[in-house]
């Protein structure tokens, strides 16, 4: 592992694995020519992160883990990141404050990331939103709508922006894993924000999941876009993305033999099914 690194970092002369980690993501403290050991992370991902963290992904301005080094594998869509470890600690959802300062950071991402997006076919396209909902006769009306409200004006969203992807470190807030991110309206990463549902222990629920959204709404980049026609967007991003995992586990269902495994990915489809007419009645 050393001699990877030291094609990273030429000047690192020691190094040590903190913790046992998976094959992708260990755990490391480095020494390099100041001789000053420092932990870091050592992380396989898609090239396109690497290309976001070489373009885009300042820590000062997404508050994203500095690169430290990287490789790129050979013919493989892979590289290894060396990035700053940051402390594990996440913040509590449970808490207006620290709330709010997640979802003022997301707008900062959102302002920040339309400066200047790299090359590249990152966004969602309209044809997907429009045949995925054409797919449902139930929500089929709306394909031409939805693929025009959640299309253009990209800028970089995150595509996993949840409690167990941030930390709180020194008053600030730090975000993890880029993998899933993209240029697309930054209405997506407001997705897992569902008010009037139990929601998911990652997001904010019921009424801070309201906060969240009006403290977003006041301070990115949708501010010019009244209140209701920002929450029917968001709702029509929510549809989308439960019409996309009805799909997808149904046809996965179907391709599996009989057996309890299968009624388990079908039961998730249906659920998501119930979710999309659901939505649809809020449109």
């Amino acid at each position: 592992m050393l001699d990877l690194i030291r094609r990273m970092r030429p000047d690192v002369t020691h190094l040590e694995e903190q913790q046992h980690g998976s094959g992708r993501v260990r755990h490391l403290l480095v020494t390099g020519g100041d001789g000053v050991a420092r932990p870091c992370v050592l992380r396989r991902a898609p090239r396109r992160e690497l290309a976001l963290y070489e373009s885009v992904l300042a820590p000062g301005a997404t508050g994203a883990p500095a690169l430290l080094g990287a490789l790129a594998l050979g013919a493989a869509d892979e590289a290894w990141l060396l990035l700053e470890a940051l402390p594990e600690r996440f913040p509590d959802f449970g808490d207006p404050v620290q709330v709010a300062a997640c979802y003022c950071h997301l707008a900062a991402i959102h302002t920040h990331g339309r400066a200047a997006p790299p090359e590249g076919p990152w966004a969602i396209a309209a044809h997907e939103i429009r045949e995925t909902l054409e797919a449902l006769p139930d929500v089929a009306h709306l394909a031409a709508r939805a693929a025009e409200q959640l299309t253009g004006e990209p800028t970089l969203v995150h595509g996993d922006y949840h409690r167990w992807n941030l930390l709180l470190v020194d008053g600030q807030i730090r975000v993890l894993d880029w993998e899933h991110a993209s240029f697309a309206p930054p209405i997506w990463d407001l997705v897992l924000l569902a008010p009037e549902e139990p929601g998911w222990d990652g997001a904010p629920r019921g009424a801070l999941a309201t906060h969240a959204l009006q403290t977003y709404h006041e301070a990115g980049p949708y501010a010019r876009l009244p209140w209701d026609p920002f929450l029917h967007r968001q709702t029509l991003a929510r549809l989308f993305v439960a019409a996309r995992w009805h799909l997808t586990h149904r046809a996965r269902a179907a391709a599996l033999p009989s057996g309890g495994f299968r009624d388990q990915i079908a039961a998730y489809a249906e659920s998501e099914l119930d979710r999309v007419r659901q939505l649809k009645g809020r449109l």
